[in-house]
């Protein structure tokens, strides 16, 4: 039995249906653990935000690299969702911004990061105060992980797997603390 050119591509078909339902199935996983995180914050009552940002950021960025290959494939074009869109930015406490400009920067970005604050030392009333560093451990904020969900989802319709047709603006109001999904 001799394998043709029209199994070859009734085999490329079939690898190509298996990688889309992949996908489909990571994106779900995500869905499934952003509204388990959403719950377990009600559900507790009070939540750590360092904590949810942790996971939000971990399912979300898992969910990047698995599909990192159909945004930047090894012998194709590389998408913009991959390289130089806007995914979010957010304020340090140190006056800076961090900006996110491509999935590739959301998947390299640190979990927390170490900043240097100064912060005002007055160990009694009467004391005059002095201005000392300090180092600040910070997560970035929940929106920015939310925001760069919907950046892959975007990335990947440009590929042509469209998960959702609303058409939604990413931007700065959505990697805020309080950007939603």
């Amino acid at each position: 039995m001799d394998f043709t050119h029209k199994d070859r591509d009734r085999l490329e078909d079939i690898v190509q249906r298996t990688r889309w339902d992949e996908v489909h199935e990571a994106r779900q996983r995500v869905l499934d653990r952003l509204e388990t995180i959403d719950r377990l914050q009600f559900e507790a009552g009070r939540s750590n935000p360092d904590e949810v940002s942790l996971l939000y950021q971990r399912a979300v960025q898992l969910y990047v690299q698995q599909v990192e290959t159909l945004l930047d494939p090894v012998d194709g074009e590389t998408t913009d969702w991959w390289t130089n869109k806007p995914i979010g930015r957010f304020d340090l406490p140190n006056g800076k911004t961090f900006v996110v400009n491509g999935l590739s920067d959301y998947v390299r970005m640190d979990e927390q990061f170490t900043v240097t604050v100064e912060v005002e030392y007055k160990p009694h009333a009467a004391h005059m105060g002095e201005m000392r560093e300090e180092e600040r451990a910070v997560s970035p904020p929940p929106g920015i992980h939310k925001s760069a969900f919907r950046a892959t989802n975007r990335g990947l319709a440009e590929q042509g797997l469209e998960f959702d047709t609303r058409k939604r603006e990413i931007g700065e109001a959505d990697a805020g603390p309080g950007g939603g999904l």
